[in-house]
């Protein structure tokens, strides 16, 4: 891994004031949307809203926790509009995109044991996924303001993986991320399920390493970005400062302290609802496409109404019949690790693949 900074342009470069989709949209949906998010799971949490006044397969909701399993699940669909809606996208990586959905999904349905794989998989996929969507919004970032090359890539990634990952494994929730390991009993692996039984040890030794590790990265973050800044190298836009910053604080309280189920809406909700505007970014000429017979203005609102009511079709299936059988959850979790798998390469900034 190259060092912070190794590349960069030893000339300035101007910081532009640039947003996504406006100042205003950014400021509600995606760089005020962990603060948001935050402060929804905090009122909530003092209304009926979050008391578990539902059953849903068999087990106690609350409204708070339907409406976040369903806008979750949902999120995960819409990455197929870029995907497959996308013609330069699909036409890069046909293969991807029909051979191994296919193939995905059959493996999975192979057996009880192949889908609690997969199950373990995708919940741990998606801690790691979720810490590097920050880091990709602050690329975006980068580029609207005019930065070229990658300047604090390593800082960046390494910030954005400890403070969203590293609550997770140190803080109040670890245990409940393994909530489905039991499942390895009933699939014929009983000894795999025993593994539980470790889960304490394993929390109390992430949260006594990150005690230690995530001060000590903060300190070079912080010093590599003034180090860049005053060698005129690189100004960190002012919107990706605040991403960072708020994102990390966010996660601490709600990963570190919060409970479960608190903690699963605040960050679920965020990460959510920042990945449907970035689909409405790069994707808006996908989505409007089949409404140009219409107004522009009446084309984009029916646009993002495609958008936003198939992903949360698919969501509301998801989340009342994703575990109605073997063959619904598989396709479930193919969805879910298809979402993982593709964001990590649909959305390169230094392969000019989104603008």
């Amino acid at each position: 891994m190259s060092a912070p900074g190794a590349g960069a342009s030893a000339q300035a470069v101007p910081v532009r004031s640039g947003f996504l989709l406006g100042r205003a949209a950014d400021g509600i949906w995606i760089l005020g949307a962990p603060v948001i998010a935050l402060a929804l799971t905090i009122l909530g949490a003092r209304t009926p809203l979050s008391r578990e006044g539902f059953t849903l397969l068999g087990k106690p909701e609350s409204a708070m926790s339907i409406f976040s399993g369903m806008l979750t699940l949902g999120h995960l669909s819409i990455v197929f509009f870029r995907s497959h809606g996308d013609r330069q996208v699909f036409a890069r990586h046909r293969w991807r995109f029909i051979g191994v959905p296919l193939l995905l999904f059959l493996t999975i349905a192979l057996s009880s044991w192949t889908l609690m794989i997969a199950l373990v998989l995708a919940v741990w996929w998606d801690v790691y996924h979720s810490s590097l969507q920050t880091f990709g919004l602050g690329r975006l970032y980068d580029l609207k303001a005019g930065v070229e090359g990658a300047p604090a890539r390593s800082v960046d990634w390494w910030f954005n993986l400890i403070f969203y990952a590293g609550p997770v494994l140190g803080g109040a929730s670890f245990a409940d991320h393994w909530m489905h390991w039991e499942g390895f009993r009933r699939a014929g692996s009983p000894q795999l399920a025993d593994l539980l039984l470790y889960t304490g040890q394993l929390n109390h030794l992430f949260r006594g390493v990150l005690l230690v590790v995530a001060p000590c990265l903060l300190i070079v973050a912080l010093t590599t970005y003034v180090r860049l800044h005053r060698s005129g190298r690189y100004r960190m836009p002012p919107q990706k400062a605040w991403l960072l910053g708020s994102t990390a604080v966010v996660s601490v309280i709600s990963w570190g302290f919060n409970p479960f189920g608190q903690a699963f809406f605040t960050m679920n909700y965020f990460h959510a609802v920042q990945y449907f505007a970035i689909i409405w970014y790069a994707e808006r000429g996908v989505l409007t496409s089949p409404f140009k017979h219409l107004p522009p203005r009446a084309g984009a609102a029916a646009g993002l109404a495609l958008l936003i009511g198939a992903g949360m079709f698919y969501g509301v299936w998801a989340k009342f019949l994703g575990e109605s059988s073997h063959l619904a959850m598989s396709l479930v979790l193919t969805v879910s690790i298809l979402h993982f798998w593709y964001d990590g390469f649909i959305w390169s900034v230094s392969k000019k693949q989104i603008r």
